[in-house]
């Protein structure tokens, strides 16, 4: 499937799904006009999040961090700031992961399930470390 708007409205289903299934309130903006998809209600506390695709590449999965919009008929890439959102969250093999918007240094956040060729250890995002349970203290 190639029609991404489709394939974002699939896994904010999905992140939206296992959240509500950890117990958490989940809001969703009218309309796309917001910087945010879904806003959660954690312990009492509203979190605004942006729901992104995650790309699989060999052992690892690839998290945007920016959105593409259009002005004056040209392409603009806009990065997510803490003033718009609280972090992004993606869904991926069963799993949701949550990463907070300071922690994404790019355009782009690799998390990691396996060893880098390398073996090297710095600047690795563990994904298991990005666990929305983990991050956010919730269990099943």
């Amino acid at each position: 499937m190639n029609d991404t708007k489709i394939i974002g409205n699939i896994v904010e289903l999905e992140v939206q799904t296992y959240m509500t299934k950890l117990g958490v309130q989940v809001s969703v903006p009218y309309g796309d006009r917001s910087r945010y998809d879904q806003i959660w209600d954690v312990d009492g506390k509203l979190l605004k999040i942006q729901i992104k695709h995650a790309n699989p590449k060999n052992g690892k999965i690839e998290v945007k961090c920016k959105s593409i919009v259009r002005r004056n008929g040209k392409k603009t890439n806009l990065r997510y700031t803490k003033d718009q959102v609280d972090a992004i969250a993606t869904f991926y093999n069963g799993k949701c992961y949550f990463i907070p918007i300071e922690e994404t240094p790019r355009d782009v956040i690799t998390l990691r399930f396996d060893q880098t060729i390398s073996g090297s250890q710095s600047n690795v995002h563990w994904a298991a470390c990005y666990e929305v349970e983990k991050q956010l203290n919730l269990t099943l």
